[in-house]
């Protein structure tokens, strides 16, 4: 009976960003692997994720079945989780490498760039 009222519970739960899960690995990819942080609720392990060192494969560290720690890092508007296992390994990490720099305000994009034909016959 208690087992019945955890899952009917678990069912009801939303994910909430910032915080810890014990989740399973339900499939592997090669840009990283899907983790069911509860059920009905899977996100993705970006490969850059998964450890605090680069690794070359996501086979190297997990494999499916593997319960595996992670910290729910966000969650977009289409309702796709993004979870990191280097956040709970090394909490503040996440932030770290296999991203993208922030974009400069002050550079030319698109259409505002000088036209290259233009400034070489001036």
């Amino acid at each position: 009976m208690e087992q019945a009222k955890a899952e009917v519970t678990a069912l009801s739960v939303e994910p909430e960003v910032g915080k810890i899960y014990k989740g399973h690995v339900v499939s592997i990819k090669e840009f990283g692997a899907f983790v069911e942080i509860i059920p009905g609720h899977e996100g993705l392990l970006h490969i850059s994720q998964i450890d605090v060192k680069r690794i070359n494969r996501v086979e190297d560290v997990l494999h499916e079945g593997d319960e595996v720690e992670v910290k729910l890092i966000e969650v977009d508007p289409d309702g796709k989780m993004r979870l990191s296992r280097k956040a709970v390994l090394s909490p503040g990490s996440e932030n770290e490498g296999g991203g993208r720099p922030p974009r400069r305000d002050d550079r030319p994009r698109g259409g505002e760039r000088p036209n290259h034909r233009e400034r070489a016959h001036s």
